[in-house]
Protein backbone atom coordinates (compact mmCIF):
# COMPACT_ATOMS: atom_id res chain seq x y z
CA UNK A 1 0.00 0.00 0.00
CA UNK A 2 1.30 3.60 -0.86
CA UNK A 3 2.50 4.80 2.78
CA UNK A 4 1.23 8.35 2.05
CA UNK A 5 -2.39 6.75 1.62
CA UNK A 6 -1.94 4.45 4.43
CA UNK A 7 -0.98 7.23 6.30
CA UNK A 8 -4.54 8.73 6.00
CA UNK A 9 -6.20 5.98 6.60
CA UNK A 10 -4.52 5.31 9.92
CA UNK A 11 -4.57 8.88 10.94
CA UNK A 12 -8.31 9.43 11.16
CA UNK A 13 -10.57 8.01 13.90
CA UNK A 14 -14.49 6.46 14.47
CA UNK A 15 -15.72 9.54 15.79
CA UNK A 16 -18.54 10.12 18.14
CA UNK A 17 -20.41 13.51 18.33
CA UNK A 18 -22.53 14.75 21.30
CA UNK A 19 -25.93 15.33 19.10
CA UNK A 20 -28.83 17.99 19.33
CA UNK A 21 -32.07 16.05 19.65
CA UNK A 22 -33.55 15.34 16.11
CA UNK A 23 -36.25 17.35 16.87
CA UNK A 24 -35.03 20.51 15.67
CA UNK A 25 -33.45 19.28 12.54
CA UNK A 26 -36.23 18.43 10.60
CA UNK A 27 -35.69 20.27 6.96
CA UNK A 28 -32.28 20.91 8.02
CA UNK A 29 -30.25 17.24 7.72
CA UNK A 30 -31.34 13.89 6.84
CA UNK A 31 -33.99 12.26 9.05
CA UNK A 32 -35.03 9.44 7.31
CA UNK A 33 -32.94 6.32 6.08
CA UNK A 34 -35.47 5.55 3.37
CA UNK A 35 -37.90 7.34 0.73
CA UNK A 36 -40.52 5.76 -1.30
CA UNK A 37 -41.52 7.00 -4.59
CA UNK A 38 -44.55 7.07 -7.34
CA UNK A 39 -44.84 8.24 -10.40
CA UNK A 40 -47.92 10.65 -11.57
CA UNK A 41 -48.61 12.83 -14.66
CA UNK A 42 -49.23 15.80 -14.77
CA UNK A 43 -49.87 17.75 -17.91
CA UNK A 44 -48.83 16.83 -21.80
CA UNK A 45 -47.76 19.12 -24.44
CA UNK A 46 -46.80 18.95 -27.86
CA UNK A 47 -42.70 18.77 -28.18
CA UNK A 48 -40.18 19.74 -30.92
CA UNK A 49 -40.89 17.18 -32.64
CA UNK A 50 -44.98 18.50 -32.84
CA UNK A 51 -45.81 15.30 -30.81
CA UNK A 52 -48.15 15.58 -27.97
CA UNK A 53 -45.83 14.59 -25.16
CA UNK A 54 -46.95 12.94 -21.93
CA UNK A 55 -45.39 14.85 -18.66
CA UNK A 56 -44.40 13.26 -15.89
CA UNK A 57 -43.26 12.84 -12.67
CA UNK A 58 -41.37 10.99 -9.95
CA UNK A 59 -42.46 12.12 -6.53
CA UNK A 60 -40.34 11.29 -3.38
CA UNK A 61 -41.39 11.46 0.42
CA UNK A 62 -39.87 10.17 3.55
CA UNK A 63 -40.59 6.62 4.63
CA UNK A 64 -42.67 6.00 7.31
CA UNK A 65 -43.42 10.20 7.70
CA UNK A 66 -46.29 10.90 9.67
CA UNK A 67 -46.23 14.54 9.33
CA UNK A 68 -48.72 16.57 7.16
CA UNK A 69 -48.77 19.98 5.66
CA UNK A 70 -45.02 19.27 4.34
CA UNK A 71 -43.01 21.53 1.94
CA UNK A 72 -42.88 20.80 -1.53
CA UNK A 73 -39.56 20.95 -3.86
CA UNK A 74 -39.80 20.93 -7.97
CA UNK A 75 -36.65 19.29 -9.21
CA UNK A 76 -35.93 19.98 -12.99
CA UNK A 77 -32.88 18.11 -14.74
CA UNK A 78 -30.09 19.70 -17.05
CA UNK A 79 -29.05 19.23 -20.21
CA UNK A 80 -29.30 22.30 -22.37
CA UNK A 81 -32.75 21.53 -23.09
CA UNK A 82 -31.34 19.20 -25.62
CA UNK A 83 -31.13 15.74 -23.80
CA UNK A 84 -31.15 14.47 -19.96
CA UNK A 85 -34.09 12.90 -17.94
CA UNK A 86 -35.90 13.43 -14.05
CA UNK A 87 -33.96 9.72 -13.74
CA UNK A 88 -30.61 11.54 -13.80
CA UNK A 89 -28.39 10.32 -10.88
CA UNK A 90 -28.05 13.72 -9.73
CA UNK A 91 -31.61 14.56 -9.72
CA UNK A 92 -32.08 11.12 -7.94
CA UNK A 93 -29.53 12.34 -5.88
CA UNK A 94 -30.76 15.73 -4.83
CA UNK A 95 -34.55 14.46 -4.55
CA UNK A 96 -34.15 11.64 -1.90
CA UNK A 97 -31.60 14.05 -0.32
CA UNK A 98 -34.47 16.36 0.20
CA UNK A 99 -37.14 13.84 0.72
CA UNK A 100 -34.55 12.21 3.69
CA UNK A 101 -34.76 15.68 5.34
CA UNK A 102 -38.77 15.40 5.26
CA UNK A 103 -39.56 17.62 2.39
CA UNK A 104 -41.61 16.09 -0.91
CA UNK A 105 -39.63 15.97 -3.72
CA UNK A 106 -40.85 15.95 -7.48
CA UNK A 107 -38.32 15.19 -10.16
CA UNK A 108 -40.14 16.65 -13.17
CA UNK A 109 -40.35 16.10 -16.78
CA UNK A 110 -40.06 19.23 -19.10
CA UNK A 111 -40.03 19.06 -23.09
CA UNK A 112 -36.79 19.65 -24.58
CA UNK A 113 -35.40 19.80 -27.97
CA UNK A 114 -35.30 21.93 -30.93
CA UNK A 115 -37.19 21.96 -33.84
CA UNK A 116 -34.75 22.13 -36.39
CA UNK A 117 -37.08 23.49 -38.99
CA UNK A 118 -38.07 26.49 -36.82
CA UNK A 119 -34.04 27.48 -36.17
CA UNK A 120 -34.21 29.04 -39.57
CA UNK A 121 -34.42 32.09 -40.14
CA UNK A 122 -35.00 33.26 -36.80
CA UNK A 123 -32.86 30.66 -34.47
CA UNK A 124 -33.48 33.11 -31.24
CA UNK A 125 -37.60 32.52 -31.71
CA UNK A 126 -36.55 28.23 -31.41
CA UNK A 127 -34.79 29.36 -28.32
CA UNK A 128 -37.83 31.25 -27.04
CA UNK A 129 -40.52 28.29 -27.67
CA UNK A 130 -37.62 26.10 -26.09
CA UNK A 131 -37.18 28.32 -22.74
CA UNK A 132 -41.26 28.86 -22.62
CA UNK A 133 -42.00 25.05 -23.21
CA UNK A 134 -40.07 24.18 -20.27
CA UNK A 135 -41.05 26.99 -17.95
CA UNK A 136 -45.45 25.80 -18.99
CA UNK A 137 -43.99 22.22 -17.69
CA UNK A 138 -42.79 23.65 -14.52
CA UNK A 139 -45.95 25.77 -13.73
CA UNK A 140 -48.02 22.83 -14.74
CA UNK A 141 -46.44 20.50 -11.77
CA UNK A 142 -46.77 22.81 -9.54
CA UNK A 143 -50.27 23.61 -10.29
CA UNK A 144 -50.85 19.36 -9.96
CA UNK A 145 -49.96 19.98 -6.55
CA UNK A 146 -52.16 22.82 -5.41
CA UNK A 147 -54.93 21.15 -7.44
CA UNK A 148 -54.17 17.58 -5.37
CA UNK A 149 -54.21 19.68 -2.31
CA UNK A 150 -57.52 21.72 -2.78
CA UNK A 151 -59.81 18.89 -3.98
CA UNK A 152 -57.66 15.81 -4.68
CA UNK A 153 -57.37 14.56 -1.33
CA UNK A 154 -53.77 16.14 -0.73
CA UNK A 155 -52.80 12.67 -1.27
CA UNK A 156 -49.03 13.44 -0.91
CA UNK A 157 -49.67 15.76 2.62
CA UNK A 158 -48.00 18.73 1.15
CA UNK A 159 -48.55 23.16 2.19
CA UNK A 160 -49.64 24.11 -1.36
CA UNK A 161 -47.56 27.43 0.48
CA UNK A 162 -44.45 26.69 0.53
CA UNK A 163 -42.92 25.12 -3.01
CA UNK A 164 -39.19 25.64 -4.15
CA UNK A 165 -38.75 25.56 -7.58
CA UNK A 166 -35.01 24.72 -8.70
CA UNK A 167 -32.87 21.90 -10.21
CA UNK A 168 -29.78 22.01 -11.99
CA UNK A 169 -28.21 23.83 -15.32
CA UNK A 170 -30.84 23.77 -17.68
CA UNK A 171 -33.30 23.24 -14.74
CA UNK A 172 -31.97 25.56 -13.18
CA UNK A 173 -32.53 28.17 -15.86
CA UNK A 174 -35.97 26.54 -16.13
CA UNK A 175 -36.67 27.38 -12.57
CA UNK A 176 -34.92 31.17 -12.77
CA UNK A 177 -36.92 31.95 -15.49
CA UNK A 178 -40.32 31.13 -14.74
CA UNK A 179 -39.99 32.83 -11.36
CA UNK A 180 -38.30 36.17 -12.41
CA UNK A 181 -39.22 36.51 -15.51
CA UNK A 182 -43.18 36.88 -14.37
CA UNK A 183 -44.26 39.59 -17.07
CA UNK A 184 -44.66 38.88 -20.94
CA UNK A 185 -42.76 42.47 -21.29
CA UNK A 186 -39.33 41.39 -19.87
CA UNK A 187 -39.70 37.97 -21.65
CA UNK A 188 -40.16 39.79 -25.23
CA UNK A 189 -36.68 41.70 -24.49
CA UNK A 190 -35.47 38.03 -25.62
CA UNK A 191 -37.38 38.69 -29.23
CA UNK A 192 -40.88 38.42 -30.47
CA UNK A 193 -43.47 37.28 -28.87
CA UNK A 194 -45.05 35.54 -31.66
CA UNK A 195 -42.71 33.00 -31.46
CA UNK A 196 -44.73 31.85 -28.62
CA UNK A 197 -47.98 32.25 -30.42
CA UNK A 198 -48.79 28.25 -31.13
CA UNK A 199 -48.02 27.43 -27.16
CA UNK A 200 -50.46 29.75 -25.60
CA UNK A 201 -50.64 32.65 -24.07
CA UNK A 202 -48.01 34.00 -21.52
CA UNK A 203 -49.86 32.51 -18.23
CA UNK A 204 -49.97 29.29 -20.09
CA UNK A 205 -49.08 26.11 -18.61
CA UNK A 206 -48.86 22.40 -20.27
CA UNK A 207 -50.61 21.18 -17.11
CA UNK A 208 -54.22 19.66 -16.43
CA UNK A 209 -55.40 22.49 -14.21
CA UNK A 210 -53.86 25.69 -15.15
CA UNK A 211 -56.41 27.41 -12.90
CA UNK A 212 -54.14 27.20 -10.27
CA UNK A 213 -51.13 29.58 -9.43
CA UNK A 214 -47.88 28.28 -10.13
CA UNK A 215 -45.93 31.07 -8.43
CA UNK A 216 -43.12 29.30 -6.01
CA UNK A 217 -41.92 30.61 -2.55
CA UNK A 218 -38.20 29.89 -3.10
CA UNK A 219 -35.93 28.86 -5.74
CA UNK A 220 -32.88 26.59 -5.39
CA UNK A 221 -30.46 26.75 -8.32
CA UNK A 222 -27.28 24.45 -9.24
CA UNK A 223 -25.27 26.30 -12.07
CA UNK A 224 -28.44 27.96 -13.75
CA UNK A 225 -28.54 31.44 -15.02
CA UNK A 226 -30.96 33.98 -15.83
CA UNK A 227 -31.33 35.84 -19.19
CA UNK A 228 -31.49 39.58 -17.43
CA UNK A 229 -30.94 40.28 -13.81
CA UNK A 230 -33.02 43.12 -13.78
CA UNK A 231 -36.21 41.07 -13.71
CA UNK A 232 -35.12 40.32 -10.52
CA UNK A 233 -37.25 43.14 -8.29
CA UNK A 234 -38.17 43.75 -4.60
CA UNK A 235 -40.48 41.25 -2.98
CA UNK A 236 -39.65 38.56 -5.44
CA UNK A 237 -39.45 34.60 -3.61
CA UNK A 238 -35.59 34.32 -1.77
CA UNK A 239 -32.67 32.29 -3.45
CA UNK A 240 -30.44 29.66 -2.62
CA UNK A 241 -27.78 28.83 -5.25
CA UNK A 242 -24.47 26.70 -5.82
CA UNK A 243 -21.87 28.01 -8.60
CA UNK A 244 -18.67 26.42 -9.59
CA UNK A 245 -16.54 29.91 -10.67
CA UNK A 246 -14.98 27.81 -13.33
CA UNK A 247 -17.91 26.57 -15.26
CA UNK A 248 -17.14 26.07 -19.14
CA UNK A 249 -21.07 25.32 -19.79
CA UNK A 250 -23.18 27.98 -17.98
CA UNK A 251 -20.92 30.83 -16.87
CA UNK A 252 -20.35 31.63 -13.17
CA UNK A 253 -21.07 35.69 -13.96
CA UNK A 254 -21.71 36.85 -17.08
CA UNK A 255 -20.96 35.15 -20.63
CA UNK A 256 -22.99 32.72 -23.57
CA UNK A 257 -24.65 29.49 -23.36
CA UNK A 258 -23.80 27.97 -26.39
CA UNK A 259 -25.94 25.69 -28.53
CA UNK A 260 -23.46 24.99 -31.52
CA UNK A 261 -25.78 26.20 -34.38
CA UNK A 262 -26.89 29.49 -32.04
CA UNK A 263 -25.93 31.12 -28.57
CA UNK A 264 -27.83 33.50 -25.80
CA UNK A 265 -25.91 35.63 -23.58
CA UNK A 266 -26.52 34.65 -19.79
CA UNK A 267 -26.35 35.85 -15.71
CA UNK A 268 -24.98 33.35 -14.37
CA UNK A 269 -25.20 32.68 -10.21
CA UNK A 270 -22.33 35.26 -9.17
CA UNK A 271 -24.73 37.82 -11.28
CA UNK A 272 -27.87 36.74 -10.30
CA UNK A 273 -26.91 36.62 -6.11
CA UNK A 274 -25.65 39.99 -7.11
CA UNK A 275 -28.55 41.69 -8.49
CA UNK A 276 -31.22 40.06 -5.80
CA UNK A 277 -29.32 41.47 -2.99
CA UNK A 278 -29.05 44.88 -4.79
CA UNK A 279 -33.08 44.34 -4.61
CA UNK A 280 -33.52 43.40 -1.38
CA UNK A 281 -34.40 39.96 -1.95
CA UNK A 282 -32.85 37.19 0.12
CA UNK A 283 -30.24 35.66 -1.44
CA UNK A 284 -27.31 33.24 -0.39
CA UNK A 285 -24.46 31.67 -2.97
CA UNK A 286 -22.15 29.50 -2.08
CA UNK A 287 -19.27 29.35 -4.72
CA UNK A 288 -16.92 26.32 -5.62
CA UNK A 289 -13.79 27.14 -6.09
CA UNK A 290 -12.28 25.57 -8.93
CA UNK A 291 -15.50 23.69 -9.86
CA UNK A 292 -16.43 23.23 -13.06
CA UNK A 293 -20.26 22.25 -14.39
CA UNK A 294 -21.53 19.36 -12.18
CA UNK A 295 -21.57 16.12 -13.53
CA UNK A 296 -23.24 13.07 -12.59
CA UNK A 297 -20.58 10.89 -11.36
CA UNK A 298 -19.88 13.64 -8.54
CA UNK A 299 -18.47 11.78 -5.39
CA UNK A 300 -21.39 11.30 -2.42
CA UNK A 301 -19.65 14.40 -0.83
CA UNK A 302 -20.10 16.87 -3.34
CA UNK A 303 -23.44 16.17 -2.82
CA UNK A 304 -23.94 16.82 0.64
CA UNK A 305 -22.04 20.31 0.78
CA UNK A 306 -24.49 21.52 -1.67
CA UNK A 307 -27.65 20.49 0.14
CA UNK A 308 -26.31 20.76 3.62
CA UNK A 309 -25.88 24.19 2.56
CA UNK A 310 -29.29 24.51 1.08
CA UNK A 311 -32.06 22.72 3.75
CA UNK A 312 -31.13 25.18 6.49
CA UNK A 313 -31.80 28.20 4.24
CA UNK A 314 -34.98 26.38 2.60
CA UNK A 315 -36.15 25.91 5.87
CA UNK A 316 -35.93 29.37 6.95
CA UNK A 317 -37.73 30.03 3.54
CA UNK A 318 -40.64 27.49 4.36
CA UNK A 319 -41.25 29.22 8.54
CA UNK A 320 -41.12 32.67 6.66
CA UNK A 321 -37.87 33.79 7.97
CA UNK A 322 -35.09 35.96 6.45
CA UNK A 323 -31.21 34.15 5.92
CA UNK A 324 -30.14 37.43 5.31
CA UNK A 325 -29.65 39.47 8.05
CA UNK A 326 -27.07 40.63 10.64
CA UNK A 327 -27.22 37.06 12.67
CA UNK A 328 -24.21 34.83 12.69
CA UNK A 329 -23.45 31.90 13.77
CA UNK A 330 -19.95 29.74 13.57
CA UNK A 331 -19.14 26.38 14.37
CA UNK A 332 -15.76 25.44 16.13
CA UNK A 333 -13.27 24.27 14.86
CA UNK A 334 -13.81 24.25 11.70
CA UNK A 335 -13.84 21.81 8.66
CA UNK A 336 -11.20 19.64 10.26
CA UNK A 337 -9.51 16.38 9.66
CA UNK A 338 -9.13 14.89 13.56
CA UNK A 339 -7.10 12.13 14.70
CA UNK A 340 -7.18 9.69 17.32
CA UNK A 341 -9.60 10.70 20.31
CA UNK A 342 -11.67 7.77 21.25
CA UNK A 343 -13.97 9.72 23.14
CA UNK A 344 -17.13 12.23 22.18
CA UNK A 345 -16.47 15.41 19.92
CA UNK A 346 -18.40 18.69 21.36
CA UNK A 347 -18.46 21.37 19.01
CA UNK A 348 -18.86 24.94 19.83
CA UNK A 349 -21.57 27.29 19.08
CA UNK A 350 -20.93 30.76 18.56
CA UNK A 351 -23.56 33.18 17.96
CA UNK A 352 -22.68 36.44 16.94
CA UNK A 353 -24.65 40.25 16.17
CA UNK A 354 -28.05 39.04 18.32
CA UNK A 355 -30.08 40.99 20.59
CA UNK A 356 -29.37 38.39 23.48
CA UNK A 357 -32.72 36.34 22.35
CA UNK A 358 -30.87 34.02 19.99
CA UNK A 359 -31.58 30.34 20.36
CA UNK A 360 -29.06 27.96 18.65
CA UNK A 361 -28.62 24.08 17.53
CA UNK A 362 -26.76 21.99 15.43
CA UNK A 363 -27.50 19.49 13.79
CA UNK A 364 -25.37 16.48 12.26
CA UNK A 365 -25.54 15.39 8.59
CA UNK A 366 -27.28 11.98 9.91
CA UNK A 367 -29.79 12.44 12.49
CA UNK A 368 -31.60 9.19 12.35
CA UNK A 369 -33.33 8.30 16.25
CA UNK A 370 -32.58 4.44 15.66
CA UNK A 371 -28.94 5.61 15.38
CA UNK A 372 -28.76 6.97 18.53
CA UNK A 373 -27.24 5.50 21.75
CA UNK A 374 -28.90 4.70 24.73
CA UNK A 375 -28.42 7.58 26.49
CA UNK A 376 -29.76 9.52 23.08
CA UNK A 377 -27.40 11.79 23.05
CA UNK A 378 -24.50 10.38 21.65
CA UNK A 379 -24.38 9.26 17.57
CA UNK A 380 -22.13 7.34 15.71
CA UNK A 381 -20.21 8.18 12.85
CA UNK A 382 -17.53 5.43 12.06
CA UNK A 383 -18.84 4.16 9.36
CA UNK A 384 -18.82 6.96 7.07
CA UNK A 385 -16.26 8.58 5.38
CA UNK A 386 -17.14 12.41 6.13
CA UNK A 387 -19.99 13.89 8.48
CA UNK A 388 -20.84 17.27 8.70
CA UNK A 389 -22.37 19.81 11.34
CA UNK A 390 -24.52 21.97 10.28
CA UNK A 391 -25.57 24.89 13.16
CA UNK A 392 -28.36 27.20 13.01
CA UNK A 393 -29.24 30.39 15.12
CA UNK A 394 -32.59 32.09 15.20
CA UNK A 395 -33.88 35.30 16.26
CA UNK A 396 -37.44 36.85 15.80
CA UNK A 397 -37.70 36.65 11.96
CA UNK A 398 -33.76 35.92 11.54
CA UNK A 399 -31.82 32.87 10.94
CA UNK A 400 -27.79 32.02 10.52
CA UNK A 401 -26.34 29.10 9.64
CA UNK A 402 -23.29 27.21 9.56
CA UNK A 403 -21.53 24.57 8.06
CA UNK A 404 -18.76 22.30 8.97
CA UNK A 405 -17.03 19.10 7.16
CA UNK A 406 -15.27 16.51 9.89
CA UNK A 407 -13.29 13.45 8.15
CA UNK A 408 -14.25 10.51 9.69
CA UNK A 409 -12.53 7.15 8.44
CA UNK A 410 -13.48 3.73 9.86
CA UNK A 411 -9.81 2.42 10.62
CA UNK A 412 -8.50 -0.78 8.84
CA UNK A 413 -7.71 -4.04 9.83
CA UNK A 414 -3.68 -3.65 9.58
CA UNK A 415 -2.66 -6.49 7.65
CA UNK A 416 -1.13 -9.97 8.43
CA UNK A 417 2.08 -8.97 7.22
CA UNK A 418 2.50 -5.78 9.00
CA UNK A 419 4.02 -5.34 12.29
CA UNK A 420 2.01 -5.53 15.14
CA UNK A 421 4.10 -6.98 17.71
CA UNK A 422 5.23 -3.96 19.79
CA UNK A 423 4.04 -1.68 22.39
CA UNK A 424 4.05 2.32 22.46
CA UNK A 425 3.42 3.87 26.16
CA UNK A 426 2.26 5.88 27.92
CA UNK A 427 -0.93 7.00 25.72
CA UNK A 428 -1.77 9.46 26.13
CA UNK A 429 1.92 10.86 26.34
CA UNK A 430 3.63 14.16 28.11
CA UNK A 431 7.08 13.92 28.38
CA UNK A 432 8.33 10.90 26.49
CA UNK A 433 7.16 7.77 24.75
CA UNK A 434 8.38 4.40 25.85
CA UNK A 435 8.94 1.73 23.20
CA UNK A 436 8.61 -2.11 23.09
CA UNK A 437 9.14 -4.93 20.76
CA UNK A 438 8.40 -8.13 20.94
CA UNK A 439 10.27 -11.26 20.72
CA UNK A 440 9.23 -11.46 16.71
CA UNK A 441 11.42 -8.25 16.56
CA UNK A 442 15.20 -8.96 17.62
CA UNK A 443 17.57 -6.55 16.40
CA UNK A 444 17.96 -2.86 15.35
CA UNK A 445 13.98 -1.40 15.11
CA UNK A 446 13.68 1.99 13.05
CA UNK A 447 11.19 4.65 14.31
CA UNK A 448 9.68 7.19 12.15
CA UNK A 449 7.34 9.79 13.53
CA UNK A 450 4.93 11.80 11.51
CA UNK A 451 2.66 14.75 12.74
CA UNK A 452 -0.81 15.27 11.00
CA UNK A 453 0.25 16.41 7.58
CA UNK A 454 2.15 13.20 7.08
CA UNK A 455 5.05 14.99 7.47
CA UNK A 456 8.53 13.02 9.11
CA UNK A 457 9.41 15.24 11.98
CA UNK A 458 11.59 12.77 13.69
CA UNK A 459 13.23 9.13 13.17
CA UNK A 460 15.29 7.13 15.93
CA UNK A 461 16.59 3.68 16.48
CA UNK A 462 15.64 1.50 19.15
CA UNK A 463 17.35 -1.94 20.24
CA UNK A 464 16.38 -3.54 23.47
CA UNK A 465 13.78 -4.44 25.17
CA UNK A 466 13.02 -0.79 25.95
CA UNK A 467 14.03 1.94 24.15
CA UNK A 468 12.61 5.87 25.60
CA UNK A 469 12.73 8.69 23.69
CA UNK A 470 11.55 12.59 24.83
CA UNK A 471 9.07 14.13 23.38
CA UNK A 472 8.98 17.15 24.97
CA UNK A 473 9.76 19.35 22.73
CA UNK A 474 6.79 18.79 20.07
CA UNK A 475 3.65 21.00 19.84
CA UNK A 476 0.92 18.88 21.85
CA UNK A 477 -1.66 17.31 19.33
CA UNK A 478 -1.56 13.97 17.42
CA UNK A 479 0.91 12.13 15.90
CA UNK A 480 1.69 8.62 13.89
CA UNK A 481 4.47 6.20 14.63
CA UNK A 482 5.54 3.98 12.08
CA UNK A 483 7.57 1.18 12.97
CA UNK A 484 10.30 -0.62 10.62
CA UNK A 485 11.90 -3.65 10.70
CA UNK A 486 13.25 -5.92 7.92
CA UNK A 487 10.85 -4.45 5.23
CA UNK A 488 7.74 -4.90 6.86
CA UNK A 489 5.80 -1.95 8.69
CA UNK A 490 3.61 -1.21 11.55
CA UNK A 491 1.67 1.79 13.04
CA UNK A 492 0.42 3.45 16.09
CA UNK A 493 -1.25 6.58 17.25
CA UNK A 494 -0.20 8.80 19.47
CA UNK A 495 -1.32 11.83 21.36
CA UNK A 496 0.89 14.30 23.30
CA UNK A 497 -0.94 16.41 26.27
Amino acid sequence: MNRSILFHLLFLFPMYLTAQHCDDCRYISYQFDSVVVTTEQFGQGINSDGINQQLMMDIYQPYGDTVTNRPLVIFAFGGGFINGTRTEEYVVNGCRRFARAGYVAAAIDYRIGFDLLGLFPNPTQELMRVFFRAMQDMRGSIQWFRHNADLGGNVYRINPDMVLAGGASAGAITALMMTYCDDSTEFAEIGNLNALNALGPWNSSSGTYQNYSWAPQGVFNIAGAIVNTDWIRPGDPPLVSTHGDEDNVVPYQGGNLDFGFTAIGLEGSYNVDEAARAAGVCSYLYTIPGGDHPSGNAPEEFYDAIYLRSLPRARAVIEGQSFCCPLAIDVQPDDIQVASLNEPFTPTLVVANDSGNAQSFYCSSVCVPGNQSASDDLIAHGTTEHFYLIGVAYEGNCLATDFNSISSLPIPNVPATQLTDFEVAPVPATTEIVFRPGTSLPGVVRLVLYDPRGTVIAERTAFGPESRFSVAQLPRGAYLLEVQHRGKSGFRRLLLQ
